[in-house]
């Protein structure tokens, strides 16, 4: 859109809804939620509807979502299937509340290698509030559901001027092009393939996937740039994708192996050019592995104006990317921080070194960890203290009882006959104790019996 042209919004008209559908006739409840034109659940804590059968859509692609008609629990995978990605599992990925733009707002936070591509646009969507998630989570399916059901939504733009014609081709142009994206949605499930040209920040080979982001008018990103004053390097990619350098790469390679061996004795001029550029391309490839240049950094911050939300591609993985107060932040989805006030990640830095930040892009500070006392041994310390209380205590009534035994006067012993006993030890011994001596009878004098 220029500056001298103006747009006016039309509402897309179809003659029949392209909205996925419910292959199975639809229950009371289904056909209510069917019937709204919003993606909105009504009640903040009501569970998910029990989803249907499979869902049909206009390419003649099934979803089937996980059985059985129940909402499974926050991490346990249901089985799935998408087309032509057989094998791949949907899972739960929860919802998190966070602030942003004067209001609470609620993001899916991505569930180990969940669907990045669906969850960016997803949460784009939702921090503009043209979707709202009033759910503890969100199956891949359920968001594919929301979106087509969106996507029915987005109008046209149609100049101003236009005359019948140009509006009919307008119209007839954007039907097609939902059509397309609503093909391509159960694909975003299980990844999606983007071809970068090292150029610009928004310079990529178009596939059908890109069609899911001009829909939802969010702009895609990446920050895989290469820099004009590097004269040998730029002439070498400015014409390239990531796909066809690495096809001249492998062409390089070959080259290399035949003159190696000797099947290849001479080069022409174009085989000479190839070896040279496939030598700059191959160590552009090595420095800048992170997928990210500081061309890159600087074309991103031109790109991006003040408030917009996008979508950056990076190393594979899509994230949520905005600009505030001439600052670029990505939304941070890791569920490790699920439970913890951190929104945003300062985007300032090609090595990694960032800063964590809140809903209002304030430096996030995390509290210092609780210290726990150690464990008090009152228990086993009392005890120790009464044994060795109690070891004192004989040990001075010992020496007391020997201080008594060695004050008392020996009673001197008198025997007539040997080897009495001295003490109790046995015979002949010398005890500390005394015996008494026993008193001495004299025999009396013998009876005469008369």
């Amino acid at each position: 859109m220029d500056g001298t042209t103006s747009y006016v919004v039309v509402p897309l008209i179809t003659e029949a809804p392209i909205i996925v559908t419910p292959v199975p006739s639809a229950t009371a409840h289904e056909a209510t939620a069917s019937s709204s034109s919003s993606a909105v659940f009504s009640s903040p804590t009501a569970t998910a509807p029990p989803p249907p059968a499979s869902f049909t859509f206009s390419s003649g692609a099934t979803l089937t979502p996980p059985p059985p008609y129940a909402f499974p629990s926050m991490m346990s995978p249901a089985a799935s299937s998408v087309p032509g990605h057989e094998g791949w599992v949907d899972e739960r990925h929860p919802s998190k509340v966070v602030w942003y733009d004067g209001m609470h707002t609620s993001i899916v936070i991505q569930n180990r290698n969940g669907p990045c591509p669906l969850l960016a646009i997803c949460n784009v969507l939702f921090l503009r509030k043209q979707l709202t998630c009033r759910m503890e989570g969100l199956y891949g399916y359920q968001m594919v559901e929301m979106l087509a059901d969106h996507f029915r939504t987005v109008p046209a733009d149609i100049p101003l001027d236009a005359t019948p014609e140009v509006i009919d081709s307008f119209k007839a142009n954007h039907k097609k092009n939902v059509e397309d994206a609503l093909k391509i949605l159960p694909d975003l499930q299980a990844g999606l393939d983007v071809n970068v040209k090292f150029t610009g920040p928004q310079d990529f080979e178009f596939t059908p996937g890109h069609l899911a982001f001009d829909i939802a008018q969010i702009n895609l990103y990446h920050g895989w740039v290469c820099d004009k004053q590097d004269r040998d390097t730029y002439n070498a990619l400015q014409t390239l994708s990531y796909n066809s350098a690495q096809e001249r790469l492998i062409a390089c390679t070959q080259l290399n192996e035949r003159v190696a061996t000797g099947a290849q004795t001479s080069l022409t001029p174009q085989e000479e050019e190839l070896q040279r550029q496939g030598y700059i391309i191959d160590k552009w490839f090595s420095h800048t592995s992170n997928q990210l240049t500081v061309e890159g950094l600087v074309q991103l911050h031109k790109a991006l104006v003040e408030g917009e939300l996008g979508v950056l591609f990076r190393s594979n993985h899509f994230s949520v990317i905005t600009k505030h107060k001439n600052e670029l932040y990505l939304l941070v989805t890791d569920l490790g921080f699920l439970h913890q006030p951190v929104v945003w990640e300062k985007f300032s830095a090609i090595d990694g070194d960032t800063v964590l930040c809140d809903g209002s892009f304030h430096p996030y500070t995390e509290p210092p960890p609780i210290l726990e006392k150690p464990p008090t041994k009152l228990k086993d310390d009392s005890i120790q203290q009464l044994d060795a209380d109690f070891a004192l205590a004989l040990h001075i009534d010992e020496q007391e009882h020997q201080k008594a035994n060695n004050q008392l006067p020996e009673r001197p012993t008198t025997s007539h006959h040997p080897g009495v006993m001295g003490s109790s030890g046995g015979v002949g011994g010398t005890g500390s104790h005394k015996r008494p001596a026993q008193p001495q009878y004299e025999p009396e004098e013998p009876c005469t019996i008369l």
